[in-house]
């Protein structure tokens, strides 16, 4: 993966699943959706019948396709009997791989040393860890400290069934369970992205819950289908009225550096360190999103 590829994806907002026995006649509508990242998916959304056959149907596109979109690939969970062998394809391919149910930095190390079986790519992190277990959230932590962890990303909906089936919507042991994800990733320095809105006919309620993961920290969302993409992405973009206030921040700091103020305002806000550098992140954010 290349440090270009890997500073798209560190900067990524939406994660648009697709399936990967039908990567052939919907990638492209993917790609034209606007997402960021593009995550083509050989677990949940493939039978067992058809693994092996997606597997070889999606190296096949891929490798002869090139794109300036990144590509990941979800293989199948470390504890199947597909798993290798995907993550071999991965290799092939040179992509980056989402692991599900991540409930261990070894599980995350063991994909990685088929990953990294180039030299050329040694040393580069290179797996998106989805947490969505009761094991893997404990873990959680030492999981983003893995050299081989690129990002976490948190699956509601599989923590929920190992919770005993309970329901994921405001439920508290996943809430408590999504902002433990988060921070854990925060702490590493490294992305954190939400879990997919299941529900596909009403945009709005994705882009309710896209706002609400933005406002609690984490940097992009997954997104099962191509018309969540859109208010995905503008919930984790900038507003131009926020954009308009960072640069009047900047500027001002600016001044203060050449001047020797101590201290100036900005319609009724003190200036200083935090807001500075509040400042300056919101202007990256919005750089990266265009």
């Amino acid at each position: 993966m290349s440090g270009q590829m890997s500073n798209a994806l560190a900067t990524a907002r939406s994660w648009l699943f697709v399936p990967a026995d039908r990567v052939v006649d919907r990638f492209d509508k993917a790609a034209a959706s606007g997402a960021d990242a593009i995550v083509v998916d050989l677990e949940d959304s493939v039978r067992a019948d058809r693994k092996a056959a997606a597997r070889a149907i999606a190296v096949e596109f891929l490798a002869a396709r090139a794109s300036g979109i990144p590509v990941v690939l979800r293989i199948n969970g470390i504890r199947t009997a597909w798993w290798r062998d995907d993550a071999v394809a991965a290799a092939h391919l040179g992509l980056p791989v989402m692991l599900p149910k991540t409930a261990s930095q070894d599980d995350a190390s063991r994909v990685a040393l088929i990953l990294s079986a180039d030299d050329a790519r040694q040393g580069q992190p290179r797996v998106v860890a989805l947490i969505e277990s009761a094991a893997g959230v404990l873990a959680a932590q030492a999981i983003a400290q893995s050299e081989h962890v690129l990002a976490l990303a948190f699956g509601p909906e599989d923590l929920a069934l190992d919770l005993g089936n309970v329901a994921s919507e405001m439920n508290p042991t996943v809430e408590h369970a999504r902002l433990h994800v988060l921070l854990a990733a925060v702490a590493e320095g490294i992305p954190a992205i939400d879990g997919p809105s299941l529900v596909i006919d009403d945009v709005e309620v994705a882009g309710s819950a896209a706002r609400l993961a933005h406002a609690t920290g984490y940097s992009g969302k997954l997104a099962i289908h191509p018309n969540q993409v859109a208010v995905i992405n503008t919930a984790f973009s900038p507003s131009d009225e926020e954009v308009a206030w960072a640069r009047a921040i900047v500027a001002a700091a600016t001044t203060m550096e050449q001047t020797g103020d101590g201290a100036t305002q900005v319609d009724g806000t003190m200036v200083d360190e935090v807001v500075v550098a509040r400042a300056r992140r919101v202007l990256a954010v919005a750089a990266a999103s265009a």
